[in-house]
């Protein structure tokens, strides 16, 4: 057999174990994060987003190397390159910067001009600081967040990515290496004096 041979079938069995380790990973760390969501949702006192954060941890360490093991041969590798993930992963950070804020004006507006339309155990605690919403409210604050995000993302952050990358060279111009003269010393000498 062929040494090549031999290590291409080592690296295809290679992002297959990755492929496995990465949806393991995936598998384990949001059943972690759906069981502590769901626990604290049904009052469980112990802290479920701190667990989230320290047990989760070495989970989605693990979840990122065997991510960049696998060659892009999982099915969550797979789920990333999906049309809708990759959109979402364009306006993530405009998302995430403004979805708290659409939040918070969600919450004023409909204690100051619909009250009534919250349940008596949001309007006993103070609503613009907890951010509670009555479950109606995510309907209208995940379309609204996802179009500020893309507008944001497509006014602000593109445009200012690209006045902050470098100029290309232009075609015309010769590389700084073909400026510098070739060879050693007495050849540019020789040069010289023909």
């Amino acid at each position: 057999m062929d040494e090549r041979q031999c290590s291409a079938e080592d690296q295809a069995k290679s992002k297959q174990h990755w492929a496995a380790q990465s949806d393991t990973a995936v598998s384990i760390l949001m059943s972690w994060v759906v069981g502590s969501v769901v626990a604290e949702a049904l009052g469980y006192p112990y802290g479920a987003q701190l667990l989230v954060q320290v047990v989760g941890t070495p989970f989605m360490v693990w979840m990122v190397i065997s991510l960049s093991m696998d060659g892009g041969t999982s099915r969550f590798a797979s789920l990333c390159r999906w049309t809708p993930s990759v959109f979402l992963g364009k306006i993530s950070m405009a998302l995430y910067l403004i979805h708290g804020i659409v939040l918070r004006y969600f919450c004023v507006l409909i204690q100051a001009v619909a009250p009534e339309l919250l349940p008596p155990e949001i309007t006993n605690t103070p609503f613009f600081r907890s951010g509670l919403i009555p479950f109606w409210g995510i309907f209208v604050i995940v379309p609204l967040s996802l179009i500020f995000g893309t507008a944001i993302e497509r006014f602000v952050e593109r445009p200012c990515r690209g006045l902050l990358q470098a100029p290309k060279p232009q075609q015309h111009e010769q590389p700084l290496t073909d400026k510098l003269p070739v060879g050693n010393d007495e050849e540019r000498v020789k040069q010289k004096r023909i």
